[in-house]
């Protein structure tokens, strides 16, 4: 029987390693590349969702508009929660239109938009934003009447 010293033996162990990834990238790679497109698409709406926390009009509130952008930050994370919630090409799409709206100016009317295409995205965001946008809207109610007794006009 011939023996193998340690050196060679960990480098045909690495080697099978690199193989074996090599294969399941191969079996794998358009799975693992749409995963991680919808990351970058997720982080890109995140990143929007931000700018929108910080855009408050004057006109609004601060706790109406921060009850607003808990709503639709927690329908956002919700929604788009993964490529089986969200196909990656609905993905691409939600992901233009929400850039295209944050040039436009940023209002109250934007949360409602946002709310209505998370809807958009497909049977997952229309049966969540069904459920819980109404929750919401009682939450932001509560909000306005807060502020109005706070500060009455």
């Amino acid at each position: 029987m011939k023996r193998i010293d340690n050196k060679r033996l960990y480098r045909r162990l690495w080697m099978a390693g690199l193989l074996v990834l090599a294969m399941i990238g191969v079996a794998r790679g358009r799975e693992i590349y749409e995963v991680l497109r919808f990351a970058a698409l997720y982080r890109e709406c995140s990143a929007y969702a931000e700018t929108l926390k910080s855009s408050r009009p004057d006109d609004v509130p601060p706790e109406v508009w921060d009850e607003e952008n808990f709503g639709v930050g927690t329908a956002l994370a919700n929604v788009c929660f993964s490529t089986h919630h969200v196909p990656l090409a609905e993905m691409e799409l939600f992901t233009a239109d929400f850039r295209q709206q944050m040039s436009e100016p940023i209002d109250l009317t934007t949360i409602d938009w946002l709310w209505k295409r998370l809807a958009d995205t497909g049977a997952h965001g229309e049966q969540y934003v069904g459920k819980w946008r109404p929750v919401w809207e009682e939450s932001v109610s509560a909000a306005r009447e807060s502020a109005l007794r706070r500060n009455p006009r």
